[in-house]
C-alpha cells in the first residue's frame, strides 16, 4: 500500500498495488473492505489503533490477539 500526498504531506488517497502491477486508488479507509481479506482488515485496524495509542501515550489492551488475527 502506498499513499498519494499533497504538498504539505497529508495523505489524500491510499493506493493498493498488487504483485501484477495493478493499482487501485482508495478514497476512504472503509473502501478497503472490498479489496482486502478480513484478516488483513483486522490487522490494519489494530495497527492504526496501536499507532494512535503510541502517539497519545495511552494504553491499548488486546485480548486473544492470535485468535482475532487468524480468523
Amino acid at each position: 500500500m502506498s499513499f498519494i500526498r499533497d504538498d504539505a504531506g497529508r495523505v489524500l488517497n491510499d493506493v493498493l498495488v498488487y504483485k501484477t502491477g495493478q493499482q487501485v486508488v482508495v478514497n476512504q479507509f472503509s473502501e478497503l473492505v472490498h479489496y482486502l481479506s478480513d484478516g488483513t482488515m483486522r490487522s490494519l485496524v489494530l495497527f492504526y489503533a496501536c499507532m494512535d495509542v503510541l502517539k497519545s501515550g495511552a494504553t491499548l489492551l488486546v485480548d486473544d490477539i492470535e485468535r482475532q488475527l487468524d480468523q
